[in-house]
Formats: C-alpha cells, structure tokens, sequence
C-alpha cells in the first residue's frame, strides 16, 4: 500500500475548494456540495506528516463544512445544514460564524429555544457583534409573539376539535345527508 503525501493531498483539497468556491458564485449549489464532498473524502485519507498539516487538515474541514452548510442553507436542505454547523462547533466551539448560522438554521426549523442560545453564546464570544444582538432582538420578538399567539392558537384549535366532532355526530345520526 502506498503512503499518500499529505501535501500534496492537502493542495489538491484546496484547489477543489477553490472551485467549489468558484461554483458557489454561480450558485450551482449541487456541484458546490460534489466539490467540498471531494475535498472532505481526500482529508478522510491523509495521515499528516506535521503539526502544520495537520493544522491545515483541521482549519480546511471547518471551512468546507462551514460551506457545505451555506450551500444547504440555499437549497432549504436545514437538517443537513445543522448537522454541518454541530460539526464544526465540536471542532471549534468558539465558531462564532458557525454558532450565528446555526441559529438562523434553527429559526427556518422553527427551534427558538435552539436559536436562542446560540445567540447567546455568539454574544458571549463578542458582545459587541450588531448582526447577532439584531438577529437576538428578532428571536426575542418571535418568542413573545409565540407566547401571545399560543392562546390564540389554542383557542382555534379547539374550536376545528369542537366542529370535527359535531360533523362526527351529525353524520352518525345521519343529520348529514
């Protein structure tokens, strides 16, 4: 079995990078995700020669599963996406590209509770981050709305169980031709 140079797989990695980069410009998504795919089959493969590669190995994954994760986010692909992020937090927890990102990942999954810490923890990281304290305020809108609708929508549910029932009824007492 033939040793794989490190280097030379890391730079072929990084030049599919480039291209799915590329792709990702023209927006053929699909192609994007067989590029970074690619890359992240040749980094399963390496074994580093040096602290530097390995280095390389470890920023490289992050970043493609960072893209891997942009490019689900444009397909509506939201599960797979998340399942990116929670990657490249257990890589980096500090990731707070990955940490804002997933929140809005959550939020189109309609997991607040989810959103919300991750927003919490960005602003942890940097407090004085503008986008994160509006996406924050956003989430804190949506839950109070959440809370003020939950009645509403109880209310309304009940109402279709009431009327399912009376149909029910009506039906089986043949009310209803």
């Amino acid at each position: 079995m033939q040793m794989v140079d490190s280097h030379s797989m890391l730079e072929k990695s990084q030049m599919l990078k480039d291209e799915g980069n590329r792709l990702f410009k023209t927006q053929a998504y699909r192609l994007v995700i067989f590029r970074y795919d690619k890359c992240l089959q040749y980094l399963c493969v390496v074994v580093p020669n040096s602290d530097e590669d390995a280095k390389l190995m470890e920023e490289l994954g992050i970043s493609l599963n960072l893209n891997l994760a942009a490019c689900c986010l444009k397909l509506n692909a939201y599960e797979e996406a998340r399942n990116h992020y929670d990657l490249v937090l257990k890589l980096d927890f500090g990731n707070m590209k990955a940490q804002f990102r997933r929140a809005q990942t959550y939020l189109h999954l309609a997991m607040l509770e989810e959103a919300h810490k991750d927003l919490l923890s960005a602003l942890e990281f940097d407090p004085d981050n503008d986008e994160v304290k509006k996406e924050q305020l956003k989430i804190e809108r949506m839950c109070k709305s959440k809370c003020v609708n939950t009645q509403g929508y109880r209310r309304k549910l009940a109402m279709l169980v009431l009327l399912e029932c009376l149909a029910t009824w009506h039906e089986q007492c043949g009310l209803i031709p």
